[in-house]
């Protein structure tokens, strides 16, 4: 019975060509199939999440983000490689004031950069001028975030200072004012 499914399955589908060589695989669908394909997809995978999803190694609240493990875990980059992945943080809660957050570059190659109190510097790569202002809707607002990224050392001039690479993030709420 199962493979009378496949055969059904694939016969809705139309007679899938290849067109590639002997060690690799490759289909094609006829043009006049592609909406039964899509509905074929849509229910053999409605049942799996597309949300992003993260593994954290560390998580840390929003009010108390330690730059000293920052440094630490940028700092054992040698380590990472064939099953060692490079280690993702969360920072959950982060109450983020307008001020705190800049575009730079807009141009060119718009990068979002946030500045902590306690000095570390948090880059959103790949960005852009509408992102920003999510980030900042207003002037005397703030937004609080919850962010995934990665570890990092930024030296220059002599100087390292650990620095966080923002992966994914989810605004969680939007406050147009500050006490």
């Amino acid at each position: 019975m199962c493979s009378q499914q496949r055969v059904r399955d694939s016969q809705c589908l139309g007679k899938p060509r290849s067109y590639t060589h002997a060690s690799a695989f490759g289909a094609g669908i006829l043009s006049e199939k592609i909406d039964d394909f899509i509905r074929y997809a849509n229910e053999k995978l409605s049942n799996i999440s597309y949300d992003p999803s993260y593994e954290v190694d560390f998580i840390f609240d929003g009010s108390d983000v330690d730059t000293q493990v920052i440094a630490d875990i940028a700092s054992m980059r040698s380590l990472w490689g064939k099953g060692i992945d490079e280690p993702y943080v969360a920072i959950k809660g982060l109450s983020l004031p307008a001020s705190r957050v800049q575009l730079l570059s807009p141009d060119k190659k718009p990068t979002i950069k946030i500045t902590l109190p306690n000095g570390l510097s948090m880059l959103k790569f790949f960005s852009s001028h509408e992102e920003y202002s999510r980030f900042a809707p207003t002037k005397d607002g703030y937004v609080s975030i919850d962010i995934v990224g990665k570890c990092s050392l930024n030296t220059f001039r002599g100087m390292c200072e650990p620095q966080l690479f923002i992966e994914d993030y989810q605004i969680t709420d939007v406050i147009n004012y500050c006490f």
